[in-house]
């Protein structure tokens, strides 16, 4: 299976400047549009429908577009708990449901169905061993079945990708 974000994070640096913009998505919901029409919505839709039909309500302090849904950025949580609490925007031509933004938003897993064979050659002595290639591999590949050969130094992994 694929690694989880997370995971993914702990294995690059992101920097203080990606870093805070991870920070500030926790105030953020994901607008997904559950009606079907044969316009697609745009942002300005979405910030006509705010300034029109919730007008008393907190305003997104940014709106943008992640096809085919909408992010909606607040500057504080009550705000983002108030509009979080309606669960779906509505307006005379379109209607939203409304999620919280997760670091995982629209991520899927999907099965690994890709057949692979994978010699790895160079392996030192004390890393032949089963617990070295699933550090290596398990991002990228379920391990099947393998063989170390301490010989020739080559490791022949079959898996799925």
């Amino acid at each position: 299976m694929a690694s989880t974000s997370s995971v993914a994070r702990g294995l690059i640096d992101l920097g203080e400047e990606m870093e805070a913009a991870i920070a500030k998505l926790q105030l953020t919901i994901i607008a997904k549009p559950i009606t079907t029409t044969p316009q697609v919505p745009t942002t300005a839709d979405v910030e006509a429908m705010f300034s029109d039909h919730y007008r008393a309500s907190p305003q997104p302090v940014e709106i943008s577009y992640f096809p085919p849904d909408f992010i909606l950025q607040f500057d504080n949580k009550e705000n983002y708990d108030k509009i979080l609490g309606y669960q779906i925007l509505t307006d005379n031509k379109y209607t939203f449901s409304l999620t919280p933004w997760t670091n995982d938003a629209r991520c899927h897993l999907e099965a690994w169905k890709t057949p692979v064979t994978i010699d790895i050659h160079g392996i030192p002595p004390h890393a032949f061993h089963h617990k070295s290639l699933s550090v290596l591999l398990d991002p990228y590949c379920e391990i099947e079945a393998y063989t170390m050969d301490k010989k020739s130094g080559i490791c022949t992994v079959e898996g799925t990708a």
